[in-house]
């Protein structure tokens, strides 16, 4: 499995609450408006080969897991914090191995949210997490 599969598969096992939106999966994404949302989504941020020779080195690859919500408009934020709050608890400067990976994540952060160019009938706060992998 692939590092973005693994860590997939680990929220969808270990996070509760809104359903998921997998449009970074090139899922089909068509938003209920009275839904709770995340669209989980990992970029590759850079990569180094850490020892010489290059061909028998290990690489550390730097990645951002973003972790959107989309709450309801007009609802508030309270559950969307309860959410954050979740996620920082699961994610948040933990070490997590999954069959084939471990993966070293920093400070789970949030932004200001705005108007959702997803989905119009919902707000969207950003949330995301940097992390770390080691491969050979």
């Amino acid at each position: 499995m692939t590092i973005e599969s693994e860590l997939y598969q680990h929220l969808e096992s270990n996070f509760s609450g809104p359903t998921f939106a997998w449009i970074s999966e090139n899922v089909n994404f068509r938003a209920a408006p009275s839904t709770y949302y995340i669209a989980p989504v990992v970029e590759l941020i850079s990569s180094e080969v850490l020892e010489v020779p290059y061909e028998s080195s290990d690489v550390r690859r730097n990645y951002r897991f973003g972790l959107n919500i989309l709450a309801p408009y007009d609802q508030g934020t309270s559950t969307t914090r309860t959410y954050i709050t979740s996620l920082t608890n699961l994610y948040s400067k933990k070490d997590i191995a999954t069959s084939n990976y471990k993966y070293y994540f920093e400070v789970l952060e949030s932004r200001s949210g705005f108007t959702s160019t997803v989905s119009p009938e919902h707000f969207e706060t950003p949330v995301y997490v940097d992390f770390r992998v080691y491969s050979a």
